[in-house]
């Protein structure tokens, strides 16, 4: 949901959400939990948060793809 977002909300720009996406798959290596390994309750943690502050701030209708000429 958060690269869809980043996607419509920067012109569609495919070069954003890789960008984005490489940035998550980057982040659990250089931020470990507990010490040296990934803890992904952490990471759903952190995301579902995310995603419910780009929804409660910029609201579901930018989540979708706006029609051309409509």
């Amino acid at each position: 949901m958060l690269l869809v977002w980043l996607y419509n909300n920067t012109g569609q720009s495919v070069s954003a959400a890789a960008l984005g996406h490489a940035t998550q798959n980057v982040s659990w290596q250089l931020f470990p939990a507990r010490g040296s390994h990934y803890d992904p309750q952490v990471t759903a943690l952190i995301l579902t948060l995310a995603a419910a502050l780009v929804v409660a701030l910029w609201g579901p209708w930018r989540l979708v793809r706006s029609r051309a000429g409509g």
